[in-house]
């Protein structure tokens, strides 16, 4: 399958259970759980690579085909975690971003972005926010099964 084969197959199954987004012709796919305060799980493909991503972190996989079903299969798994973000402050100033999936005991995803300047010699305030997953990990079984055998 190609890249955009793989994204019409997860924009047909996911349309219903979140919201979605998908640009710059057809390499860029997002979904969100609609709160406003959370981060879009995504994938891209950015020509050589693709990326999987929560936010502004990501994975990145080289193009070929198994490992671009590699790739869908990390961006069902994200999917398929709670997601535990916490944003750290400088006065007001967001300067940095931790992801970690708390509850996914086989794959991990442990990710930090950071801004720069800021004023570091303010006191640090952390925010933290938890997203749910946006469907489970049997809906992966059942639809995309062909990518979790070939990929076991």
């Amino acid at each position: 399958m190609t890249f955009e084969q793989h994204i019409d197959r997860l924009e047909k199954f996911l349309k219903d259970k979140c919201k979605i987004v998908r640009e710059n012709k057809n390499s860029f796919f997002a979904v969100s759980d609609g709160h406003e305060f959370h981060s879009p799980i995504y994938i891209c493909d950015q020509g050589g690579t693709i990326h999987v991503g929560i936010g502004d972190t990501y994975d990145y996989f080289d193009k070929p085909k198994e490992q671009l079903d590699k790739a869908v299969l990390r961006f069902l798994t994200l999917l398929t975690c709670k997601i535990e973000r916490t944003d750290y402050f400088k006065g007001n100033n967001l300067y940095k971003s931790t992801f970690i999936l708390p509850d996914n005991k086989t794959d991990s995803y442990n990710q930090a972005s950071y801004r720069f300047p800021f004023p570091f010699w303010k006191k640090t305030k952390t925010n933290k926010i938890i997203q749910l997953p946006i469907i489970t990990a049997s809906d992966i079984e059942t639809h995309f099964g062909d990518l979790t055998k070939g990929n076991a």
